[in-house]
């Protein structure tokens, strides 16, 4: 013989339907933000997966300049769009979600591009640098 939930008449009033359920949301709303919260903690140098260390070794030294220019201008509106998604509970969430990857693959290919432009001996193309020497 069962109960109104289908349970035998002798746990029809010790257990809680209900009650379980919202225990079991409240649950599952903790694990997922758990795992939400360990992507936001995400070590910085993450982007190495993405990016392999061959992958400008054909640029030349222009084509490389090019690319970290693109790349810098990047990250910095990167790094605003997550100051600016951060400045909410639920923006911290979407940032992550949204920008971190994208970011942190940046940061790193800018990384890769600083060792080959040393490897092949580029030279500093820069606005701040002058023929002119001090003596």
């Amino acid at each position: 013989m069962q109960g109104k939930f289908g349970l035998a008449p002798i746990f029809a009033g010790i257990v809680d339907l209900p009650q379980i359920n919202r225990y079991l949301k409240t649950l599952n709303a903790l694990l997922l933000f758990a795992s939400v919260s360990a992507c936001a903690t995400a070590p910085d140098d993450a982007g190495a997966i993405f990016t392999a260390p061959d992958k400008f070794e054909f640029y030349n030294c222009e084509q490389l300049e090019t690319r970290m220019r693109n790349l810098m201008a990047r990250e910095k509106e990167l790094r605003a769009l997550i100051g600016k998604a951060s400045q909410s509970p639920v923006g911290s969430v979407i940032a992550v979600a949204a920008y971190r990857t994208e970011y942190l693959q940046t940061r790193n290919d800018l990384k890769v591009i600083s060792e080959w432009r040393v490897t092949k001996n580029c030279s500093i193309q820069s606005g701040w640098l002058s023929d002119r020497s001090m003596w």
